[in-house]
């Protein structure tokens, strides 16, 4: 579902070679952002932070393991998560760990339809391109639709 094209990453050149502009800003973790919010609530967090997913889940890995509704969607690119010495295999292993379920969402348009069909498969993608990925743990809608590693589950929206 990768629409936009917007980074702060030089397009075409590795991060190794890339030269920056750097300014130094304040940053809280996720697990202060979110200590006052009610772990029962049902909670969507966008994390899409070109290759420090990992860092950012170990920042939030406290609310992540306490929360029970919670739907967590994010961008991927293994070889950004590699840069910035992580992991796709480890990111995914510790999400599973906290109890989530990996989904891959896929949205297609049908011809001559006007709602579109957003498939969601555990099918994993190779470690090429960049990727959505949405981890689950006790949101309704993903409760129905049970893990297959050879087929695809799909939701009219």
């Amino acid at each position: 579902m990768h629409l936009g094209t917007a980074s702060l990453r030089p397009i075409g050149i590795n991060a190794a070679h890339a030269e920056y502009n750097v300014a130094a800003v304040q940053s809280i973790t996720g697990d202060e952002l979110l200590n006052e919010c009610d772990r029962a609530t049902q909670t969507v967090i966008k994390i899409d932070v070109e290759g420090w997913e990992q860092k950012v889940v170990n920042g939030m890995s406290q609310f992540l393991k306490e929360a029970s509704h919670v739907v967590v969607s994010m961008e991927i690119t293994p070889e950004w998560l590699r840069e910035a010495n992580g992991s796709m295999d480890e990111l995914f292993a510790q999400m599973t760990e906290m109890g989530y379920r990996l989904w891959m969402p896929r949205l297609e348009f049908r011809s001559g339809l006007f709602s579109p069909l957003l498939r969601f498969s555990t099918n994993v993608p190779d470690n090429r391109g960049q990727f959505d990925v949405v981890f689950a743990k006790g949101i309704d809608v993903f409760n129905h639709l049970t893990p297959s590693w050879n087929a695809d589950r799909e939701l009219n929206l």
